[in-house]
């Protein structure tokens, strides 16, 4: 009967707080901050060094890596792997004009631009998923009065955490986005997307 009342509890929690968050949302492009990542550079070329990098010393977001991030680093990953990081990357780092988000019970729906990733939970325990160019990807979504958050980690151990943060009226949403990877150089480009309720 406790673990009964505490599991229902628990969904009126979920729904109580998620309340700010659902909802239909548009980007304002002015108001945000390099809402689509930062701009891609010229892709550095093998063999070749310089200011802007020589052999695999790059980022995964299209940049040139400062130096240090080196081929050596770079070598710990396999090819395959690169490109399921910089697939990811790309998949992340672009702005949905529009955010539809869906609260049902314990579980979260998000639509961006009207295309929808599965239903999930938002319990904040880990959950997994399959993506056929991506591969294996570990979700965990969590709730509060304050918005939302919503990490990602590949199977390359690309680590994305996405955190949704309402304004005190609740009539805007701000939406950070910050990736992390133990071998590729990754730079903070400081993404920031402002939302406005619709």
């Amino acid at each position: 009967m406790a673990v009964t009342a505490f599991i229902s509890f628990s969904a009126v929690s979920v729904r109580a707080q998620a309340a700010g968050v659902a909802g239909v949302w548009k980007l304002n492009e002015a108001e945000s901050n390099n809402p689509n990542g930062p701009a891609p550079a010229a892709a550095p070329q093998r063999g070749r060094s310089g200011a802007r990098g020589g052999g695999d010393n790059f980022d995964a977001t299209g940049g040139a890596a400062r130096p240090g991030a080196g081929a050596q680093q770079m070598s710990q990953l396999s090819p395959e792997e690169t490109s399921r990081i910089r697939m990811m990357m790309q998949l992340m780092n672009k702005a949905a004009q529009s955010l539809e988000i869906i609260v049902e019970g314990g579980d979260v729906t998000i639509k961006q631009d009207g295309s929808g990733f599965p239903k999930q939970n938002a319990d904040g325990k880990k959950f997994s998923l399959r993506n056929p160019q991506i591969g294996e990807v570990d979700i965990k979504i969590k709730i509060d009065a304050k918005g939302m958050t919503r990490e990602v980690t590949t199977q390359d151990d690309l680590k994305v955490v996405e955190t949704y943060t309402l304004s005190a009226d609740g009539k805007s949403m701000t939406v950070t986005v910050k990736p992390s990877q133990p071998v590729m150089k990754i730079e903070d480009a400081k993404i920031k997307r402002v939302y406005y309720r619709q």
